[in-house]
């Protein structure tokens, strides 16, 4: 009797070992979903920041360029047409090639991101798993 009483004491306080680590491992796991989420907001919330200075640029030097070739088109209008066209030709390709440029940037910063932003979804649900596992080895 006295051993069949120690032998569910002992069961008991496992089981309540069991218990404390399964709470334990469970509120390790929420905290690390918690950290990954704000890591992943933090990213996004930059990715929109950068974003959107490029895009800023991106606007500011169009209109940069839209001014500078709107005064180009003032300063010539009396020169000879084939010269006005040729220098107009040239400052449009030079915008488009720039636009170009800043697009290939921004794909290039898009890209980087959502590998970034993949990349830690990807860890975090490598976290879960591990934790869901530990968590059914410990039951």
């Amino acid at each position: 009797k006295a051993l069949e009483d120690l032998r569910t004491r002992q069961l008991c306080e496992h089981s309540e070992n069991l218990q404390a680590k399964d709470e334990e491992h469970h509120k390790n796991l929420e905290d690390f979903k918690r950290q990954l989420r704000g890591e992943l907001d933090a990213l996004q919330d930059r990715h929109c920041n950068e974003l959107s200075s490029a895009h800023n640029a991106l606007k500011e030097k169009e209109e940069q360029h839209a001014k500078a070739l709107e005064d180009l088109r003032t300063r010539q209008l009396c020169e000879h047409s084939e010269n006005l066209q040729a220098k107009d030709e040239e400052h449009h390709k030079n915008l488009e090639d720039f636009k170009r440029q800043l697009r290939g940037e921004l794909d290039a910063l898009q890209d980087r991101h959502c590998n970034e932003l993949s990349s830690a979804h990807n860890a975090l649900k490598e976290k879960e798993e591990q934790h869901a596992k530990a968590l059914e080895d410990l039951r």
